[in-house]
């Protein structure tokens, strides 16, 4: 992904939105350069996403962490990234940075994900001030199907909770979740 044209890609949105459209067949690793890209993205069901053909963000080999940045106005676009309806999707080396105020969240998911990965990204919320859970760096409330994701190596700063992931019941346990080896700051 370069910004500024010369790659495939001039947003991380053209990518999802181009692999929302034609599917993938195998995996896929989406490289972005070291650059600041201004949005927020949703990524949903993409056609033929499995754990065969599986969906990377990244940055550049030797380059820096491309960042995410966006400042939401409201409940509805409370996100950074979102993930919905979508398994098998990795985020590596990757600043996520919210700059909202009152709507501060990073990472949120939605039903039926299953098998997403966030390693050693730097996530970054807004004011830490309050316990609002509109200022979860991470946020999994009441998520069905949420099982085997993978948040290890990351640095969390600010925001009200580093992560927040609740099951969406008793009998909705997220199985095969793994948090490890990340570091929490000014929470």
């Amino acid at each position: 992904i370069y910004p500024f044209g010369g790659g495939d890609f001039i947003s991380f949105s053209e990518a999802i939105q181009r692999m929302s459209d034609y599917g993938v067949c195998g995996d896929v690793v989406i490289q972005a350069v070291d650059s600041t890209f201004q949005e927020h993205i949703s990524i949903g069901n993409i056609p033929g996403n499995s754990d065969s053909a599986t969906i990377t963000f990244t940055k550049l080999p030797g380059g820096g962490k491309p960042k995410i940045v966006y400042a939401a106005s409201s409940s509805a676009d409370n996100y950074v990234v979102h993930v919905e309806n979508a398994s098998y999707i990795t985020f590596d080396s990757l600043t996520m940075k919210s700059t909202g105020t009152g709507y501060c969240r990073v990472l949120t998911a939605g039903a039926n994900t299953s098998h997403i990965t966030v390693n050693a990204c730097y996530l970054e919320a807004g004011s830490s001030s309050n316990t609002s859970t509109n200022k979860a760096s991470v946020y999994l409330d009441d998520v069905t199907d949420a099982s085997h994701w993978h948040i290890t190596n990351n640095v969390f700063y600010r925001g009200s909770y580093g992560i927040k992931y609740w099951g969406g019941s008793s009998t909705d346990q997220h199985e095969g979740t793994i948090i490890a080896n990340n570091r929490f700051t000014d929470q």
